[in-house]
């Protein structure tokens, strides 16, 4: 239970009390989706004087450029003269363009291709839950010379098990937190394109294996929400990946219980470090400081929040 007081206690503080943000400005980007014809992306920009460096970060299902728990790694990282990049995964940002999914590692390649980011010499990924996971995909990729380190907090790393484990009965609150946010998102899309569903049909939708089966697969050209699952969960890519990563996640993580990922976990190459945080829940941990079972070659002190520690990580190899 105490995983759950954590991400409550975490969802609800962040979102009663979001922390301040440098200034930022509004970045577009328009790709070609295929079928659909071009569609644009968005996110937020925020550069401290004489940056070099940039921090891109993904946020999770459901959430947004302004999901406040992206707040406190862009702090930290613009107290240490490093840019942010705070992405809206396609459609996250409800201007109707499409719809995401956990492996649009192409949306990610497109942004760093944008021309207004030619001016930083070293990128890194820091990722949330699903945002973790698309991030990790990116990591077993060749995206950009410029990309130096990834990491990811509180990942599925199997789709199908995360899927199940989030559809199961007591996560009632979360799914339906999360189900609102993404039927918001098809609206919006309804309103500038023909869809495969009517909205009443998507409004009757109560499970994230509903959502990917019904909505993702189709439009994205998978034969179902398990097929998607095969083809995009980043477990079975952790053994390729060459770029330094972090994977952290919290040991009671309600939403991305460890149980769902234990075995990809032993499939990780030499360049992936794992950070098992004993007290906390999903992206939801206490108050200041908290430890992590260290690697070996960890020389990031317990000091800070989660988010700071992950920063301070990414620094080195931003650096």
């Amino acid at each position: 239970m105490r995983g759950h007081f954590w991400t409550l206690k975490g969802h609800i503080g962040r979102t009663l009390k979001p922390e301040k943000l440098p200034s930022a400005r509004h970045l577009a980007l328009s790709i070609d989706a295929g079928a659909i014809g071009t569609v644009r992306l968005s996110a937020r920009l925020s550069v401290p004087s004489a940056a070099t460096s940039l921090l891109i970060l993904a946020h999770g299902l459901g959430g947004s450029s302004q999901s406040p728990y992206l707040f406190p790694a862009v702090n930290a990282a613009h107290a240490l003269g490093i840019a942010t990049l705070r992405l809206n995964l396609r459609g996250a940002d409800l201007r109707g363009e499409d719809f995401y999914h956990a492996g649009l590692t192409d949306d990610v390649r497109s942004w760093l291709a944008h021309p207004q980011l030619s001016e930083f010499s070293r990128i890194a990924l820091l990722g949330y839950s699903l945002g973790g996971h698309l991030c990790l995909r990116c990591a077993s990729e060749s995206l950009d010379p410029r990309l130096v380190a990834i990491s990811s907090l509180c990942a599925p790393l199997d789709l199908d098990q995360s899927a199940a484990a989030f559809d199961s009965a007591r996560f009632g609150l979360y799914r339906a937190h999360v189900l609102r946010s993404l039927k918001a998102m098809y609206r919006q899309v309804a309103n500038k394109r023909p869809v495969s569903l009517a909205t009443t049909e998507v409004d009757r939708i109560s499970s994230i294996r509903q959502w990917d089966e019904q909505i993702v697969a189709p439009r994205h050209g998978f034969q179902s929400a398990v097929d998607y699952y095969a083809q995009m969960s980043a477990g079975p890519k952790l053994g390729q990946i060459e770029l330094p990563t972090l994977l952290a996640y919290a040991e009671e993580d309600p939403v991305v219980p460890p149980r769902t990922f234990h075995g990809a976990l032993a499939r990780c190459s030499q360049a992936v470090q794992i950070w098992k945080i004993p007290r906390g829940g999903h992206i939801g941990f206490p108050t200041g400081p908290t430890p992590h079972d260290p690697s070996p070659n960890d020389i990031v002190p317990h000091t800070g929040s989660v988010d700071v520690q992950l920063v301070h990580w990414l620094v080195q190899h931003l650096s």
